[in-house]
């Protein structure tokens, strides 16, 4: 795994990024624990606290966009998380150009929700496709 991090004082942002193997059995939980420690570090770097709400949030979307890399995308992805003013940056790239799109509506449907939980938590969410796949960005608001 590599994790490229930089600081931009001009922007007051901060971003990591890590790359991983979508099919790792592991892969849902090392992208939860990367978001947790980029999270802790933003918070001791930039010298801001983060409530607890957003950060959990932020956890269940990499969780959620990271499951569905893992289930419909061979090969590698990356995971980028920025903290901007304003909010959380999430983007998650892959191999697969096809976008997620959420099941239909079905009150007995078990599972397959976490589109939509990761669209309610966030600000956006969009698809973006590019040559050799897509990546899906979110935004957590701050506040």
């Amino acid at each position: 795994m590599t994790t490229i991090g930089v600081v931009d004082n001009r922007m007051s942002s901060l971003r990591w990024d890590r790359a991983y193997e979508a099919r790792d059995p592991n892969v849902i939980a090392a992208a939860r624990d990367f978001a947790t420690e980029f999270l802790e570090h933003a918070q001791r770097t930039m010298r801001t606290r983060l409530d607890d709400r957003v950060i959990q949030d932020a956890q269940l979307v990499v969780s959620e966009l990271v499951t569905n890399t893992s289930k419909y995308a061979p090969g590698p992805c990356e995971l980028s998380l920025e903290l901007a003013p304003g909010g959380i940056e999430v983007t998650v790239c892959d191999s697969n150009p096809i976008a997620p799109r959420p099941a239909p509506q079905d009150p007995d449907r078990v599972g397959r929700h976490g589109l939509e939980i990761a669209a309610a938590l966030s600000e956006y969410l969009y698809t973006r496709r590019h040559e050799g796949g897509k990546s899906v960005h979110a935004r957590i608001a701050l506040s």
